[in-house]
């Protein structure tokens, strides 16, 4: 009896045993095959990583260029809507000034000896009157198109305000003493910048020339200038008869500013101005505008007063 217990309880241990040998191999080979579903999890992860940051990439790619698309497609857009006012300007405004001209000398042509010397005075002073619109807007051209082809260079050199108004105040002197519009130089005599002298030269013509076009008799056109840390405010103001409201929302915008008459019906291009924006943001700077109907005009050009380099 004894024998048979003792058998009994060894083959229940030998039964134990071998069932723990078999949950042990089996613990092991689920630890095992769970670790290689982790690795196997990993690698499937790092690939849906990889595959995620290459979708982003191609996402980020296909926004980057649909950007550049959009602003292409504006370039070319305001392209178009310069080159319609450049048509409009050569159909319209050249040819206008030519009829004229034409008009004046073929009078003067064909009834010149039946004309008394007044008459002919007058003709010959509308000649010149309608020779020189000609010749500006022609000149407006030629920058308008210079600019709008990246044809126009640009040499950074110093250039003392002060001696640069005066020589602009110099050149307008006549028209200012015609209407008696005073010129007021009160920039800083020892006032310097560094930047392009043709293009600063063409923007102050332009700005101080539209300052006495619009200026009456006994008004004032200031010239001023302040400095700060990286910046300078170069300023034509004047006492004249101010701008619109309406025009002045649309003063810099190609397609919609027509020149309209001085206060002695001066005559213009109507591109003056978009040419001055088109040259001063070239140099890195921005050109504003703030005037009250009947209370002058103020333009203000902010610039790096140490540009190197644009």
């Amino acid at each position: 009896m004894n024998i048979n217990v003792e058998l009994i309880l060894l083959f229940v241990l030998l039964l134990s045993f071998a069932a723990g040998i078999t949950v042990y191999f089996l613990v092991r080979r689920i630890k095992e095959k769970s670790k290689e579903l982790e690795n196997q999890l990993h690698i499937k992860l790092q690939q849906l990583e990889i595959l995620n940051n290459t979708l982003m990439e191609e996402i980020k790619l296909r926004k980057e260029t649909e950007k550049k698309l959009l602003e292409k497609a504006e370039e070319l857009q305001q392209s178009n809507l310069d080159k319609d006012r450049m048509f409009s300007v050569i159909s319209h405004d050249l040819k206008n000034p030519f009829q004229g001209l034409l008009g004046y000398s073929e009078m003067l042509y064909e009834e010149f000896d039946d004309l008394d010397d007044n008459v002919k005075l007058e003709l010959a002073k509308g000649i010149r009157s309608v020779s020189k619109n000609i010749y500006n807007l022609l000149i407006n051209l030629l920058e308008w198109s210079r600019l709008q082809t990246n044809r126009m260079d640009i040499n950074i050199k110093e250039i003392n305000l002060y001696d640069k108004v005066c020589e602009v105040f110099n050149l307008h002197s006549a028209n200012a003493k015609k209407k008696n519009v005073e010129l007021m130089n009160e920039i800083d005599e020892n006032a310097v910048i560094k930047s392009d002298e043709y293009m600063l030269n063409s923007v102050l013509n332009n700005l101080v020339g539209n300052a006495i076009k619009y200026s009456d008799t006994g008004d004032k056109v200031i010239a001023r200038c302040e400095f700060n840390q990286d910046n300078l405010e170069l300023s034509i103001q004047d006492t004249g008869v101010g701008i619109p409201v309406d025009r002045l929302k649309t003063l810099f915008k190609p397609g919609s500013n027509r020149s309209t008459a001085g206060t002695q019906n001066e005559t213009g291009t109507g591109l003056g101005l978009l040419i001055c924006k088109e040259m001063i943001e070239r140099l890195g700077g921005k050109i504003t505008v703030e005037s009250r109907e009947g209370e002058g005009a103020r333009f203000s050009i902010i610039l790096p007063w140490n540009n190197e380099k644009v």
